[in-house]
């Protein structure tokens, strides 16, 4: 994997229900990526009739982290796309992190290319106001690399065998608190109570109240 470093305090800020846009260019576009197209015009094959991108995300420092540490959190199916930035969208109970690792991934249409897969890592940091562990989500997976299970079809996210939405992916979260945290344990309680008279008065109360690891959210 390229582009995780453990020496560098460069970081991309990833915003917990908001979207992020990343540029998915050919390699003469680097460094000039708002004039990717031009650049890029001459090696059109580069793109390999898409196949789909995902965003993934280790909770584990560069130094430790492996292969089988991410997870996916984010899916665009139209990746790439002419060479234009790819908007990834963040889901809103991504838990909050200081310094983690993310990875970029692309398998391409099988129609488009050989047995391949690209990944980029890159430093990242998540403003999120859900802490806890994330415990559940979509695994990332490899295709055609050495030592990896090959699942033998692609594209790998693209794709309904996959089940691997477009968009934003369901994450679970253990522990801590804020929106969208979830526990394996969840109490829901529903009580609805309906009075009527002969004066036509009609009284609904709708309790609805989700017990989520001792945090408590009752809706507005």
């Amino acid at each position: 994997m390229h582009g995780a470093r453990k020496d560098t305090n460069v970081q991309l800020t990833l915003t917990a229900g908001r979207s992020v846009s990343i540029p998915v260019i050919c390699g003469e576009a680097i460094g000039s990526e708002n004039n990717a197209l031009p650049r890029c015009s001459s090696d059109m094959n580069a793109l390999h009739r898409g196949g789909g991108c995902a965003l993934s995300i280790s909770y584990k420092s560069a130094a430790t982290v492996t292969s089988n540490d991410f997870t996916m959190f984010s899916v665009n199916y139209d990746c790439p796309n002419n060479f234009s930035p790819v908007n990834f969208q963040i889901p809103a109970n991504l838990p909050a992190c200081a310094d983690c690792v993310c990875a970029w991934t692309w398998v391409p249409s099988e129609q488009g290319s050989a047995d391949e897969m690209y990944m980029n890592g890159f430093n990242c940091r998540v403003e999120s106001s859900t802490t806890g562990t994330l415990v559940g989500g979509p695994r990332l997976t490899y295709f055609a690399v050495p030592g990896s299970r090959n699942p033998g079809f692609r594209p790998r996210y693209n794709n309904p065998r996959t089940g691997v939405k477009n968009g934003p992916q369901d994450l679970q979260v253990s522990g801590g608190g804020g929106a969208g945290t979830t526990t394996t344990t969840n109490t829901n309680t529903n009580t609805n109570t309906n009075t009527n008279t002969n004066t036509n008065t009609n009284t609904n109360t709708n309790t609805n109240t989700n017990t989520n690891g001792g945090n408590t959210r009752a809706p507005n």
